[in-house]
């Protein structure tokens, strides 16, 4: 669902084009996010395959909906996803450990489940608003400390 970064296009293009299920690949281009969400009761993996990502929100709204998820190592990806914690994690362009990865979920409805429901539970205690708002604090507060003793130093 969705379409290709334009930088990922022609590697992703011919990846799909040499894989034993080309012809059940269907890539729907860009829908607007209802449409998209509407998608992932349907769902049974999810793959987020970057090379270069930031903090994808469908990767987010995925493991909100419990959704297996297999990833790569890049960027926020690599650091909210943990191998077999809550996703299959595999290195970028390594497209074997991705196709296994598919094959390994595909092959096992238990592993599905139990990846999606601890992807859900760090969606929900990790990267919830209220979770983010807490961590901007901290920082906010570790950043701005020594500036406010040094004004103290000063006015004293």
């Amino acid at each position: 669902m969705g379409d290709y970064a334009e930088r990922e296009r022609t590697y992703w293009q011919e990846q799909v084009a040499a894989s034993p299920i080309a012809d059940r690949v269907v890539l729907t281009g860009l829908v607007e996010r209802t449409e998209a969400l509407a998608y992932l009761p349907h769902i049974d993996i999810f793959t987020v395959p970057s090379l270069h990502d930031g903090c994808p929100n469908a990767m987010l709204e995925a493991m909100l909906a419990g959704k297996a998820i297999v990833g790569t190592h890049v960027d926020a990806i690599g650091e909210i996803l943990s191998d077999r914690v809550n996703a299959l994690v595999v290195s970028p362009a390594d497209s074997s450990a991705l196709a296994y990865a598919l094959w390994q979920l595909a092959q096992s409805p238990s592993l599905r489940e139990q990846l999606g429901r601890q992807a859900r539970h760090t969606v929900l205690t990790e990267l919830a608003p209220a979770v983010e708002r807490a961590n901007w604090a901290r920082v906010y507060h570790q950043v701005l400390q020594p500036a406010q003793s040094k004004l103290f130093a000063l006015s004293a």
